[in-house]
C-alpha cells in the first residue's frame, strides 16, 4: 500500500509521501470500525445498483438507505469526487459516474433505524 501510494503522489503536483503503514485490529479503534462500516455500505449498495436482486440482509438495506438518506441521497452508489466538502470515494475508472456522481447535501434529521423500518421493510417485501 506504500509503494502504491507514493507511486500515485508522485504523479500529482506533491511533494507528501507516505513512510509508514501498518494493519490495525479495528475491533480496537472505533475511527476504523467507522470506516469498515461506511466501506461496507457504499460497496453493498453498488452491488446492489449493478444487481438489484442481490441477497442481502434487510438490514443491511435499511441502513444503506438511511445513511445514504443523511447525503441527501437515495442510494450510496453515487461517486463524491469531485466534491469540496465530502470528497471521501471515487470508483474507479471504467465505472466512474455510473449512475452519478452527486453532490452531498446534508440531512441532518434522518432518524436512527427503528423496529417500525425493519417491520414496515419486510412487510413491504413479502407483498412484492
Amino acid at each position: 500500500m506504500q509503494i502504491i501510494t507514493n507511486h500515485m503522489l508522485a504523479k500529482l503536483p506533491t511533494s507528501s509521501k507516505v513512510h509508514h503503514v501498518a494493519m490495525e485490529d479495528s475491533r480496537y479503534h472505533w475511527g476504523l470500525q467507522a470506516v469498515d462500516i461506511l466501506t461496507g455500505a457504499v460497496n453493498s449498495s453498488y452491488q446492489l445498483y449493478f444487481q438489484p436482486s442481490a441477497q442481502m440482509q434487510p438490514a443491511k438495506k435499511i441502513a444503506i438507505k438511511k445513511m445514504a438518506r443523511l447525503l441527501g441521497w437515495d442510494s450510496l452508489a453515487y461517486d463524491t469526487m469531485p466534491n469540496k466538502d465530502f470528497n471521501i470515494w471515487h470508483f474507479p475508472f471504467e465505472t466512474r459516474a455510473i449512475p452519478a456522481t452527486k453532490q452531498v447535501v446534508p440531512n441532518l434529521s434522518v432518524a436512527n433505524v427503528s423496529r417500525e423500518d425493519f417491520d414496515r421493510y419486510m412487510t413491504l417485501n413479502k407483498q412484492l
